[in-house]
């Protein structure tokens, strides 16, 4: 019997929900004039990380490969990584294996999972374990610092053209250095958190 094993390896430092709007309507006459109130709520947009780790078996593996793979490219999936082993099961192993990891655009994810885990003609489901990890409060957070510093270095080059003095110069230029490296390590931080959330990991 072939193998498949469909896995994640990612744990992160989030899969992506509409944002969700309420509106109340109130209509009311006073004095022969009608006053509408209308009150929307804040849009929160969480950043939510979807992660599936799905083990499979299968009698017809190449049938079983075929058919994975093109579940992938239907859901506009990358395949970040793929290990074949035992490819010549039928002359000298009992068995090939196999593990991809893929990431599936979010608004496809549901859907790959079923599709896969649905063919029970072609694919014996073995397990599948699920998470979603919130970083909404961390990316939050790294908006106010990344903000903050975009704000510090402004004032800095701001000093810089200002400066009376090569030696006042070489300072405000190590600082401006040192808040740039800072604020590229936050932007990539921040932007690992829209890849995840836009890509959820199986």
């Amino acid at each position: 019997i072939g193998s498949i094993t469909y896995n994640d390896s990612e744990s992160y430092e989030t899969t992506y929900e509409e944002p969700m709007m309420t509106v109340t309507e109130e209509s009311s006459t006073e004095n022969g004039v009608e006053t509408r109130i209308k009150d929307e709520a804040i849009i929160q947009q969480e950043k939510l990380v979807y992660t599936a780790r799905v083990s499979m078996e299968t009698k017809e593996y190449l049938d079983a490969m075929n058919y994975l793979h093109t579940k992938i490219t239907e859901n506009n999936g990358i395949i970040e990584n793929e290990e074949q082993k035992n490819l010549n099961y039928d002359t000298t192993y009992d068995y090939s294996s196999s593990y991809i990891l893929v990431r599936i655009p979010q608004q496809n994810y549901e859907k790959f999972l079923s599709e896969i885990s649905g063919n029970d003609t072609l694919i014996s489901l073995v397990d599948i374990s699920r998470t979603v990890d919130n970083f909404t409060t961390m990316y939050s957070d790294l908006e106010v610092e990344i903000e903050s510093l975009e704000v510090m270095q402004e004032r800095l080059f701001n000093y810089l053209r200002s400066a009376s003095s090569i030696e006042e110069m070489l300072d405000i230029e190590e600082r401006i250095a040192d808040t740039q490296a800072r604020l590229n390590k936050l932007v990539n931080s921040r932007n690992k958190i829209d890849r995840d959330v836009a890509y959820s990991t199986v």
